[in-house]
């Protein structure tokens, strides 16, 4: 399936983070981990990275003491006025953000959710059940605080009124607790409250530069990209501001 894309725009994740701010454990797993030379490597790159994509004709957000989650929240917020918006992320949290006029391709997948098949994806309904269901759980991965024992399935039978087990109660006593549901949706939900974006967090490309994305996929050896180059500088060249 192919799609007719007017811009795109690559949302960075900011150093600073107002969730750490918030819960001082968050992602506290992440950063416990030993740092591999894979992924210290990455952080390496990040700006010949960013001199990259701004040479392919992608414009670039980065919006301080938020992530690029937070910065796709606020492009589907206004979507009715922005037009069609296409989110491009393999992140489930990314789910929520769906509306009829914000869909999320998931690459690895090669899925498209959409307001229309959201249920047969998720098991969820609704986004709000989905971002209910993420702060009855947790995250393991970003050391979000779920009720002990309950994973997705146990979650969504309760939103559905379908759990007799004695999960209901520890449920029902984690919704209640200051320190629980509140505050573990507050740091799922990207729906309830997204930044604003304005001109200085955007670094506009000056457009796709076609020579040099040929040098550079010559250098990094790209040969499934250079098999089918004229494709490519058909897709990108209208790209940029």
């Amino acid at each position: 399936e192919q799609e007719s894309i007017d811009s795109v725009y690559v949302a960075w994740d900011s150093k600073e983070s107002w969730r750490r701010e918030f819960y001082p454990d968050y992602k506290k797993s992440r950063r416990e981990k030993p740092k591999t030379e894979a992924f210290s490597g990455y952080f390496d790159q990040t700006d010949y990275l960013k001199q990259v994509i701004s040479k392919l004709g992608f414009n670039q957000i980065l919006k301080p003491k938020y992530e690029a989650d937070d910065i796709a929240a606020y492009y589907s917020k206004y979507s009715s006025i922005l037009g069609k918006i296409l989110l491009v992320s393999n992140d489930k949290d990314w789910w929520q953000l769906v509306t009829p006029d914000t869909e999320v391709f998931m690459p690895l997948k090669k899925k498209k959710l959409t307001v229309s098949n959201f249920e047969l994806v998720t098991g969820c309904p609704d986004t709000e059940s989905f971002i209910k269901m993420k702060a009855i759980m947790g995250d393991d991965g970003d050391s979000v605080p779920g009720v002990p024992g309950v994973a997705e399935i146990t979650a969504l039978k309760y939103l559905k009124n379908q759990l007799t087990t004695s999960k209901l109660e520890a449920i029902e006593n984690w919704i209640k607790d200051p320190e629980g549901y509140s505050r573990s949706r507050t740091l799922v939900d990207l729906v309830a409250s997204p930044p604003e974006i304005g001109p200085e967090e955007i670094t506009y490309s000056e457009g796709f530069l076609g020579d040099f994305f040929e040098a550079f996929c010559r250098e990094m050896e790209y040969n499934s990209i250079l098999e089918k180059l004229p494709q490519w500088d058909q897709a990108l060249r209208h790209l940029g501001r």
